[in-house]
């Protein structure tokens, strides 16, 4: 997670010298799951090549959420003369995801810096997902648990965005942005991560926001 934001700090360092547009707005984000969305914030930069090309770098942080199925592990004594021998223990998963992306938007209807627009892209996103693991109080003098309580996940993905625009005159410009993406590889870090990552290979993102030109 460090690493992703560290990326983004850098990245925008390097553009500091450009007409730089900064907003910041909620998230959310969903999986090809039943499950409820991931809620979150998004911060960006635009830097606009020309009225109508842009080049843009979106950091979003999607807070922690639990998992909506109940599941249970089996624990084994410390001890042969404890009995039971195994115990079942309810469990949970927790997952947050931090993703940074960049491309490149098009702006065909209208334009970067005036009135209303509409414009997409194609977009590169490497996501970092944190995964805790969660039982129901136990003894844990008597029964232990070998599996690890956190882990942690990688992706990489390649995805589509599109957006709708309002520039207001000497205020700013406020944005709806729908997109999705297409996860090309993922890669937990031990056993808990891979039952606990739970984000499928499509993914489908919305970001509301507020943008304002630095000059």
């Amino acid at each position: 997670m460090k690493f992703i934001v560290s990326v983004f700090f850098v990245l925008t360092c390097l553009i500091s010298n450009a007409q730089v547009g900064v907003s910041l707005g909620p998230s959310l984000l969903k999986t090809f799951n039943p499950t409820s969305p991931y809620c979150g914030v998004n911060l960006g930069v635009e830097i606009p090549s020309d009225m109508q090309t842009t080049y843009y770098i979106k950091l979003s942080n999607y807070f922690r959420k639990a998992d909506e199925e109940q599941y249970f592990y089996n624990l084994n004594a410390r001890d042969i003369n404890t009995s039971p021998q195994v115990i079942a223990v309810n469990a949970n998963y927790t997952n947050n995801f931090i993703s940074i992306e960049g491309g490149t938007r098009y702006y065909f209807v209208g334009s970067y810096d005036f009135g209303f627009g509409m414009y997409g892209g194609t977009n590169l996103m490497l996501g970092y997902s944190s995964i805790k693991l969660e039982l129901d109080p136990y003894d844990e003098d008597l029964y232990e648990s070998n599996l690890p309580r956190k882990g942690a996940a990688i992706n990489f993905s390649v995805g589509l965005q599109g957006g709708l625009k309002y520039s207001i005159p000497n205020a700013g410009t406020v944005f709806l942005e729908p997109g999705g993406s297409f996860v090309v590889f993922g890669v937990p870090s031990n056993d808990t991560a891979a039952s606990g990552y739970r984000l499928t290979n499509l993914l489908f993102t919305v970001h509301l926001g507020f943008r304002k030109d630095i000059f």
